[in-house]
C-alpha cells in the first residue's frame, strides 16, 4: 500500500513495510538462512573486473570507491529489502566518494509532473518521526548535487515508488514460523502443560471473589514454577473441584506440518533449487544429496537467481564510475 502524505511516499500500513520484512528475517529461521546464504553467493569473493591487468590505473580507482563493506551490505539490502540504496559524493564534477546508505531510512519524494522521482527523504527512525519534524532532503543520482543517492531496484508493474523483494508472497510463512517459535517458547515457559479447565462447583462467588480465585490458581499454576499438584478441599464428592484437558487433537502433528509447510514455502518463494545450497538440510522437496545433483542445482541456482542480482548490481556500479570516465568489465 503506497499512502503520499505531505512530499515523501509512505510504505506499507503505517509507513513499516520495511520494518515487517527486518523483523522477519531476525525472527524467521528459515527466513535468516535462505537471506543470508543467497547474498552469500551474490558477493561471493568479492566484486573484480575481467580486464584489471590492462586497466591498472582505472581498477585502483574503483577499488578505492568501492570497499568491500558496502559492497557486502548492498548485496543484503537487495536481497532482503528489494532495494539497495548508495551514497555517491562528488568533488567538482567527479565521484569522491561511495558508501551504502541504509535504504529502510529512505523515503520516496512525491513524483514529478513527468512522474520521475527526483529525491528521496531521510529519516534515521520513521516509527518516531512526527508531522513538523524535519527531514532530510537527498536527490537522486545524476540531479546534479554534491550528494545524491543511487536506488537500486528491479522493474515490478504498478509499483512505481517502491519494489518488494523478490520473496515478498512468503512473507506471511515468515510471520507464521515466527509464531510458531513463540508458541514453543510459552510451552516451555508454561511448563509444558495443556490446557486446563477447572472447575469450583461450590456456588457461584461474587465478581470480586471469582477474580481473586482465579488470580491465585493462576499465580500457583503457570509459568516455570508452576506447582504440578492442586490441593482441593469440598464438603462432599457432588462438590469437588474438576479439572478437564483442554488440548487440540493431533497438536504435536499440526506444528510439525505447519513447520515444514512453512519451510517449503520459504523455499519455493526464494528459487532455492535444493535446501543445501542455502545451509538447509532434508527440507522441502529439493535435490538430493549426492554431488552431481548439487552440483546441478548450483548451477541452475547461479544461472536463474544470483547472477541477475549481481548484474543489476554491475549495471549501478558501471553508471556511477562513468561519471569519472572509468569503463571496466566488472
Amino acid at each position: 500500500e503506497i499512502l503520499i502524505f505531505y512530499n515523501y511516499c509512505y510504505y506499507g500500513e503505517s509507513n513499516s513495510f520495511y520494518t515487517e520484512i527486518i523483523d522477519a528475517y531476525l525472527n524467521s529461521p528459515t527466513t535468516n538462512s535462505i537471506i543470508t546464504g543467497v547474498v552469500g553467493q551474490i558477493y561471493g569473493r568479492g566484486f573484480s573486473a575481467l580486464d584489471s591487468n590492462r586497466r591498472p590505473d582505472e581498477f585502483a580507482a574503483f577499488k578505492s570507491l568501492f570497499k568491500a563493506k558496502d559492497l557486502k551490505r548492498i548485496c543484503l539490502d537487495y536481497k532482503l529489502l528489494g532495494e539497495a540504496a548508495i551514497q555517491v559524493t562528488y568533488a567538482g564534477k567527479k565521484v569522491a566518494k561511495v558508501s551504502h546508505f541504509n535504504r529502510e531510512t529512505l523515503r520516496a519524494e512525491k513524483c514529478d509532473e513527468k512522474g520521475h522521482i527526483n529525491a528521496y527523504y531521510y529519516c534515521p527512525k520513521w516509527s518516531e518521526h512526527k508531522e513538523g519534524d524535519k527531514l532530510i532532503r537527498i536527490p537522486v543520482f545524476g540531479s546534479g548535487a554534491n550528494n545524491e543517492i543511487y536506488i537500486i531496484r528491479r522493474f515490478i508493474p504498478s509499483m512505481h515508488y517502491y519494489s518488494p523483494p523478490d520473496w515478498v508472497s512468503s512473507l506471511n510463512y515468515s510471520k507464521l514460523e515466527s509464531s510458531i517459535s513463540e508458541y514453543l517458547v510459552n510451552q516451555v515457559e508454561q511448563n509444558f502443560s495443556v490446557g486446563k479447565l477447572i472447575s469450583l462447583t461450590n456456588g457461584i462467588p461474587t465478581k470480586e471473589k471469582q477474580q481473586m480465585i482465579k488470580a491465585e490458581i493462576m499465580e500457583k499454576l503457570t509459568g516455570v514454577s508452576g506447582e504440578k499438584i492442586i490441593v482441593s478441599f469440598s464438603d462432599s464428592a457432588e462438590n469437588k473441584t474438576t479439572i478437564e484437558d483442554i488440548n487440540a487433537a493431533d497438536s504435536v502433528d499440526i506444528y510439525s506440518y505447519v513447520s515444514e509447510e512453512c519451510t517449503k514455502k520459504l523455499l519455493l518463494a526464494n528459487r532455492i533449487t535444493s535446501p543445501l545450497l542455502v545451509g538447509i538440510r532434508d527440507a522441502g522437496n529439493g535435490l538430493g544429496s549426492n554431488s552431481e545433483e548439487i552440483q546441478n542445482a548450483h548451477n541452475l541456482f547461479e544461472n536463474v537467481v544470483i547472477k541477475p542480482y549481481q548484474s543489476d548490481i554491475i549495471d549501478a556500479i558501471d553508471e556511477i564510475l562513468a561519471v569519472n570516465s572509468i569503463s571496466l568489465k566488472i
